[in-house]
């Protein structure tokens, strides 16, 4: 029996053979096409394949656990009831959503039977307008949700929320198939219910035998996702569309041209800068030495929740809210932002930082007693580090914020915050920190 993963990309149409740097109008399918033009006007760094680019951000947002974009749920401009509207600025090729439900595998090749599931008729399926189609002929039941919700716990499963267009606007996002193993999911730190689809034990039903098939146990750990791509950039306040090409004739559905939606958003024919992941610019300047824009998240700390920026080192941005990543008499005896002392080191305990790996400064110094310990490798210094999404951090007790291996949380209040220097608190924060200031000072 082959991997439903293989099968996909078999039934996929060469897809996912895709590469980056092959020309756009060489690609067979018009959607690898789209997702193609918006990962390159994003300026988005290369991947092995489509697939590859659109798994890659799907698994770094399932394992911060976080909205690595804001969204929220407001009347829909363009439908009757909700919709779902950015509140932040999206790059095109960002990974904005998932489309959530039960995923019922299609039917493998030489069965006598077209039902993919037992009890649903095909008129069926046109009537349900929450549903996505698979590369493999299965779909996914956006409607199912409600009753799984219980077994999903993803904050960007919001997916079977987002609008078809109207005639007057056309599609911003696209949704793009994701191959999750759940065994390599729990290695890397998600568990389960982050990934935003439930398998459907059954497979097909057998009309000579009159029984339901189920999935083989060796397929059930490979479950087909949805991820939602933005195709333009996207700006704060402006409402997610998707396309779901659905064989309606109800009144409400607006059949679309890809064709001439995909024309449109190439004459967009903006690139914008963004940074060496596949999630959004957020530093201070882009590999070029172009400015990037900041963003604002929120960060929960010492029982308050603030406002940080992504172009400031994180302890600049908790002082300058109120809020100090140091312990005690820390907070008069420290480097400074230098990342000599160790006394801001705090844990991540939902969310993501940049840069994403330990630097050097870091690596030094966590290694250095009274940390050292192979907990502090748990740690980061919140002067070398930036947001990148909302965050919870977590405040150890100690001097230095050491006592991680006894898990002994700091109890300080947010109300003990004080600072001795002002501004000169900030004095020797991380250099990019520094980036846009002195730019400003050399102009003048």
């Amino acid at each position: 029996m082959c991997r439903l993963e293989e099968r996909i990309e078999e039934a996929s149409d060469d897809d996912s053979n895709l590469k980056m740097g092959a020309s756009i109008s060489s690609a067979r399918s018009l959607s690898s096409r789209r997702l193609a033009s918006a990962l390159k006007r994003g300026r988005h760094p290369e991947y092995h394949d489509l697939d590859d680019a659109v798994k890659k951000q799907t698994l770094r947002i399932l394992q911060a656990n976080t909205k690595m974009v804001r969204l929220a749920c407001r009347p829909s401009l363009h439908a009757v009831g909700a919709g779902i509207f950015s509140e932040s600025t999206i790059l095109p090729g960002t990974v904005v959503a998932f489309f959530p439900g039960l995923a019922h595998l299609g039917v493998p090749d030489g069965k006598d039977d077209e039902e993919p599931v037992a009890g649903w008729s095909q008129e069926k399926w046109i009537d349900n307008d929450k549903i996505m189609s698979l590369p493999d002929g299965g779909r996914i039941d956006g409607g199912a949700y409600s009753d799984l919700k219980h077994l999903i716990a993803n904050k960007l499963a919001v997916g079977h929320m987002i609008n078809h267009p109207n005639a007057n606007h056309s599609p911003n996002v696209l949704s793009w198939n994701v191959v999750l193993d759940v065994d390599e999911c729990e290695k890397i730190g998600i568990p389960r219910n982050r990934i935003p689809s439930v398998l459907s034990p059954t497979w097909y039903f057998n009309q000579r035998r009159m029984v339901d098939i189920p999935v083989p146990s060796k397929m059930m750990s490979q479950i087909p996702c949805i991820a939602i791509v933005s195709l333009l950039k996207i700006e704060v306040g402006d409402e997610l569309l998707l396309d779901y090409n659905l064989n309606s004739k109800q009144e409400w559905y607006f059949s679309r041209d890809p064709e001439k939606d995909f024309e449109r958003e190439q004459r967009s024919g903006e690139s914008y800068n963004s940074i060496d992941t596949p999630i959004a610019s957020n530093l201070t300047h882009d590999t070029d030495g172009s400015p990037v824009t900041s963003r604002s998240f929120e960060a929960t700390m010492r029982g308050v929740t603030v406002e940080v920026s992504s172009t400031s080192s994180l302890r600049s941005s908790l002082l300058r809210a109120g809020v100090s990543p140091h312990n005690g008499n820390a907070k008069l005896i420290n480097c400074r932002g230098m990342g000599t002392c160790g006394t801001c080191a705090l844990m991540v305990e939902e969310g993501e930082v940049l840069p994403q790996e330990h630097t050097t400064i870091e690596r030094l110094r966590l290694s250095f007693p009274p940390h050292g310990k192979p907990a502090s490798k748990r740690l980061r210094l919140a002067c070398q580090v930036r947001a990148n999404s909302d965050l919870n951090l977590i405040k150890f007790k100690g001097f230095w914020g050491q006592d991680v291996a006894a898990n002994s949380r700091s109890h300080e209040s947010a109300t003990e915050f004080k600072t001795y220097f002002g501004e000169l608190e900030h004095a020797f924060d991380s250099e990019r920190d520094k980036g846009p200031f002195e730019s400003e000072r050399r102009e003048r």
